[in-house]
């Protein structure tokens, strides 16, 4: 005779996986089944606890991340998961060199624009990062920031004396049609 859980009447504890499962599904990685249960059963909720801790974990450290990182401005924070093994260790590595990534401009604009503000003003942003050329977004700051007024750009190369006023401009050329028409 076939056994009536397998089918329809599943156990008790099959009900609480499953129960544990969807919760876990929708975020809720607070959930966690009875410790106290012994065997494959016990081994499946001990596996299940863990699992579910491991993205509790994982959640917390996101959120913490994006509060000190991205609200803070504490950019040396990183996410630190306590997994190293497989895909866990590769998602940890992953986050965090993302942070890099997206920090990395706005440290190099700063100093660029540190340098200018000191009186560097041929000071640039370098267009790569690791041998990888800016992109997109990244590629747009770094040149409107590389593209100082050109104005600044021949008084930093030529340092020469200031060029004459409008005004100055103007009286010469009255004098020079002057000249060439007689006026006195």
């Amino acid at each position: 005779m076939p056994d009536s859980r397998v089918n329809g009447g599943a156990s008790p504890e099959l009900h609480d996986l499953l129960n544990a499962l969807q919760s876990m599904r929708v975020g809720d990685f607070s959930v966690r089944m009875p410790g106290n249960q012994v065997g494959l059963l016990g081994k499946i909720a001990d596996t299940f606890n863990e699992i579910v801790a491991a993205n509790e974990r994982m959640a917390q450290q996101l959120e913490r991340v994006g509060q000190v990182v991205g609200r803070e401005g504490k950019t040396r924070q990183r996410v630190k998961f306590d997994l190293s093994h497989g895909a866990w260790g590769e998602m940890e590595t992953s986050v965090n060199t993302l942070i890099d990534d997206l920090l990395w401009p706005t440290t190099e604009v700063t100093r660029a624009i540190s340098a200018v503000a000191q009186g560097d003003l041929l000071q640039t942003v370098r267009l790569e990062v690791d041998g990888r050329p800016l992109q997109g977004e990244f590629l747009r700051s770094a040149s409107i920031v590389n593209r100082p007024p050109i104005s600044r750009r021949r008084s930093a190369t030529s340092r020469k004396s200031p060029s004459p006023s409008p005004t100055a401009t103007s009286r010469r050329r009255s004098r020079s049609t002057c000249a060439a028409k007689s006026c006195n």
